[in-house]
């Protein structure tokens, strides 16, 4: 199951611009989301097809990593 995310966050985990730039680009009505304009409000995941500027964005996925250590494991960088 995919978790759904900010359109801003998502345009600019997929390397196209800042999330600020991506709120201008929202604005100015150059993002839609599954063939229709884009809000602020929208939530879209990897099933959503997302176009910026005639372009459509693929593979903007989330990553989490979490990488812990033994507790009596002392670390010093």
């Amino acid at each position: 199951m995919s978790t759904k995310i900010r359109l801003a966050k998502y345009i600019a985990h997929a390397g196209i611009c800042s999330r600020k730039q991506a709120s201008r680009l929202i604005d100015e009505g150059l993002v839609t989301v599954n063939n229709r304009p884009a809000n602020h409000i929208d939530h879209v995941d990897e099933q959503d097809v997302v176009i910026v500027n005639e372009k459509e964005i693929k593979g903007a996925a989330l990553s989490l990593i979490h990488i812990s250590e033994p507790t009596r494991l002392l670390s010093i960088s």
